[in-house]
């Protein structure tokens, strides 16, 4: 069965994004950006990608961020306490019945593909679009 990721998975989550960070920092003082290393960070990060790219892409950054905050608190919400999560709001609104169970799932199936779609393909086409001119001229423009 699934489970919910407990709070070490996403301790270690936050500390390899804040290494991450670090790394990227040094990428800076270089004043160079690789179309290489924006494909990597979109496969292991997805639309957090565009903070490598932050200076051209300012509103892409913040609407992803966004999204993300919130895909990740609500699995942090539901993991402590499940059997509430279940008895307020999906037995209410979907029911018990194999009907409601059904639905519950497609309305999730729809609910991660708009995240999906956002937060990793959309990045990942517009990484793999760009020349790697637009990487190599980052700083000069």
């Amino acid at each position: 069965m699934l489970q919910a990721p407990s709070f070490w998975q996403y301790y270690v989550f936050v500390a390899l994004c804040v290494l991450l960070v670090i790394h990227l920092k040094k990428f800076n003082k270089r004043k160079r950006k690789w179309k290489s290393t924006a494909i990597l960070l979109t496969f292991l990060f997805g639309g957090l990608s565009w903070f490598y790219t932050y200076r051209k892409n300012k509103k892409k950054c913040w609407f992803i961020a966004g999204l993300a905050v919130l895909t990740i608190l609500f699995p942090v919400l539901i993991s402590w306490k499940p059997e509430v999560f279940f008895e307020k709001l999906v037995y209410p609104l979907f029911g018990v019945s194999l009907a409601g169970q059904l639905l519950f799932k497609i309305i999730s199936a729809i609910v991660v593909t708009l995240v999906a779609i956002p937060g990793f393909v959309w990045p990942l086409m517009h990484h793999l679009r760009l020349s790697s001119k637009f990487y190599e001229n980052y700083y000069k423009s």
